[in-house]
């Protein structure tokens, strides 16, 4: 017999007994019922009180990603998340710049919206729908490390972390971060922004992610096949007429000679290995302390790169394809590849659903937890966004490059 029904049984035995107990009976009698007739998918029970780590890499190919199939890559870390986590292939980064970016993933709104348009310029991020401060609103520790370009770190929610070390943060190590966890593995969920200026340069890396390489097995571009006894020079700005410059622009395409190239394309490689070390540093390190299975892990590139082929400027580069994978514990669709189209403006209300929290109705991305639970969701036939000019700030857009839009048809 049902708890409930014994308990009702119990409450009629006790019929003209005292109104106090009969009270306190169907009191008893209403909150069981609650607790076991309360659906066990209640949202957020996924991962709250989780850790979430949020893995922001910057002018990082996305074709050198191993689970994008490149099989000359060396990135174990991410790589081995990918079995167990859902892939979005054909995920787009905000912007071509990594600042705008950035913006969105913290407050989830577009450039235009932000007022963050280019890496540069004054201004800093509206502290209203800050991720950071509603996670930290339902009891997280909020950590920032890295490349946070968006103003001051505590003001947004950030409470721990420099947040403004990217030349040091994994290049010197991770101390600070892992002390970090050490203190509050445990005892109190936590998020981190975990965002190193890697695959960007300065590329001092260690030798000894270079020797990992063999030039002889470097995959070879097909399209730099036709293209490399284009002029390396490049014309002067004073003069030259802003069409002639862009049509230059696009002869340059290859201007380096096949063993320079092959030069940067080994150590952008080898910068890549050194990035996901440091992302296993960070699961090792997880996982000593028993919180790995306990933690939630969003990895994106926040603004692409390309040897070989511009990347910054149209939305028809290599600057703004982006993959997004999300490590859920018990996804349902751990190990899938999906071909919907997906933008970094959906991190926000993902991470805010299954933490738990409500989203925003102004939210300019959507939850893309229907998707990676195998449920039906909303899907995009395409993804709109604006390509702006590495001057352009919200008081000076400049003539001819007020926010054209472009769309990506799904595939």
């Amino acid at each position: 017999m049902h708890l409930c029904d014994k308990l009702a049984a119990v409450f009629s035995q006790r019929k003209g007994k005292s109104d106090v107990w009969d009270r306190l009976t169907c009191l008893t009698v209403i909150i069981c019922s609650f607790c076991l007739l309360a659906p066990s998918s209640v949202q957020g029970v996924v991962t709250k009180g989780r850790n979430i780590v949020l893995v922001i890499t910057d002018d990082q190919d996305y074709e050198h990603l191993g689970f994008m199939g490149n099989q000359f890559a060396r990135a174990p870390a991410i790589d081995s998340l990918a079995p167990s986590s859902t892939v979005f292939g054909y995920g787009q980064a905000t912007m071509w710049r990594c600042r705008p970016t950035l913006a969105s993933l913290l407050s989830d709104r577009c450039p235009h919206q932000s007022g963050m348009y280019c890496n540069y310029g004054p201004g800093q991020l509206a502290a209203n729908g800050s991720l950071a401060a509603l996670l930290a609103s339902a009891g997280h520790v909020c950590y920032a490390e890295g490349r946070f370009w968006l103003g001051d770190p505590r003001r947004l929610g950030l409470t721990h972390g420099k947040g403004r070390a990217p030349r040091s943060f994994l290049r010197r190590g991770q101390a600070d971060l892992f002390n970090s966890i050490d203190q509050f593995a445990g005892k109190q969920p936590m998020f981190i922004w975990w965002a190193p200026l890697l695959s960007h340069t300065p590329a001092n890396l260690p030798p000894k992610y270079l020797r990992l390489f063999d030039p002889r097995e470097l995959p070879a571009l097909p399209h730099l096949k036709s293209s490399l006894n284009v002029s390396r020079s490049r014309p002067k700005r004073a003069g030259v007429a802003p069409a002639k410059r862009d049509k230059r622009r696009e002869l340059l395409i290859a201007r380096d000679p096949p063993e320079l190239f092959k030069q940067k394309e080994l150590r952008l490689y080898a910068m890549d290995t050194w990035l996901h070390a440091g992302v296993r540093q960070l699961m090792e390190n997880l996982s000593r302390l028993a919180q790995h299975a306990n933690t939630p892990c969003v990895f994106v590139i926040d603004s692409g790169w390309c040897n070989g082929l511009v990347s910054f400027g149209s939305p028809f580069e290599k600057g703004l394809p982006a993959p997004i994978v999300f490590t859920i514990p018990e996804s349902a669709r751990a190990g899938k590849k999906l071909d919907d189209l997906v933008s970094a403006i959906d991190i926000y209300p993902t991470v805010l659903d299954y933490a738990g929290l409500q989203v925003p109705k102004a939210a300019a991305g959507l939850s893309l937890r229907a998707w990676i639970e195998g449920l039906d969701g909303r899907r995009r036939d395409a993804i709109c966004g604006a390509i702006y000019p590495a001057s352009a700030t919200k008081k000076r857009l400049p003539a001819g490059t007020r926010c054209p839009w472009h769309s990506a048809a799904r595939a």
